[in-house]
């Protein structure tokens, strides 16, 4: 009798918990991706090099209230030459842009205002450049990706383990 109070006592305590956290919002993430090659330069370069650029403001949202921090993350490998640092402009893909910043190849962060993150949105990219190609050996476009959010478990799921 004892046992069978415990197990319905546990069951009711995972179908309300369970029926909480179904509850709860969930967000989706908004990632800012480069993938950076030497025919994106202009003019291209024939450069074996790649690179990649990811970033994302804090708490996964598209743009930051006011201005905030865009962590990031690079990699680059290949390069014919000895990387010197990113730099970040202004501009349209196959098009040369308007300088914004340059950034050590070791930086974990840019900031950005409000005003400025739209302008992640496949209007800004990156450019590493190198010894050998001081005005840029790979370049990549960054784009947004917004992944779905992972949904919650749904009580038919939980009523099934139970079964």
């Amino acid at each position: 009798m004892r046992l069978r109070l415990r197990l319905l006592f546990v069951s009711c305590a995972l179908v309300v918990s369970g029926m909480a956290l179904s509850a709860l919002p969930t967000l989706a993430h908004w990632d800012y991706y480069a993938y950076m090659t030497g025919p994106e330069m202009i003019p291209p370069t024939s450069s074996p090099g790649i690179g990649g650029f990811h970033g994302k403001f804090p708490g996964h949202t598209q743009c930051p209230d006011v201005s905030g921090p865009l962590l990031i993350d690079m990699y680059v490998q290949n390069l014919v030459g000895v990387p010197t640092a990113a730099s970040l402009w202004f501009g349209e893909r196959g098009a040369v842009g308007q300088f914004f910043a340059r950034l050590p190849l070791d930086a974990t962060s840019i900031l950005f205002t409000q005003d400025e993150c739209w302008l992640l949105e496949d209007k800004m990219y990156v450019v590493i450049e190198t010894d050998l190609n001081p005005e840029g050996e790979i370049r990549g476009q960054i784009r947004l990706e917004i992944s779905a959010p992972v949904e919650p478990r749904s009580w038919g799921m939980i009523k099934h383990a139970y079964r």
